[in-house]
């Protein structure tokens, strides 16, 4: 009898940084159950900040797992309306599990080609 047992090695990254308007987190890889214990520690570093937008560079991932929308929605409820989740750069696959998700309706996803969009600055920040 073999044994099947699954003895691959995490082929993801998980970096996150803070940045003046929020945080930027880059993945690549597969981001899948392999990669929770790291994007665990991404929602911490980011909910013990305070709300700002988050920027999440997609371009560098094979694969979104329910992992990954899982994060998306705990960084989404952290932000709340003031402030935005951004996707950049999805591929084709992983875009059509945020629209089929209904991600798409509630973060603002860019194209890998298309310029980061400037940071919302909120009326409580412009009048003193």
């Amino acid at each position: 009898m073999t044994s099947t047992s699954s003895s691959r090695t995490p082929s993801e990254s998980v970096l996150c940084n803070p940045e003046a308007s929020g945080f930027r987190i880059d993945l690549s890889g597969e981001i899948d159950l392999l990669a929770r214990p790291r994007l665990n520690q991404v929602i911490e570093q980011v909910t013990s900040a305070e709300p700002g937008e988050i920027f999440i560079d997609l371009t560098a991932v094979s694969f979104l797992g329910s992992e990954a929308l899982s994060f998306f929605a705990a960084l989404h409820a952290h932000v709340g309306p003031a402030h935005r989740v951004i996707l950049h750069g999805p591929n084709r696959s992983a875009r059509r599990s945020l629209e089929l998700t209904g991600f798409d309706q509630v973060l603002t996803i860019t194209g890998a080609d298309e310029p980061r969009p400037a940071p919302i600055t909120s009326p409580a920040q412009t009048s003193h």
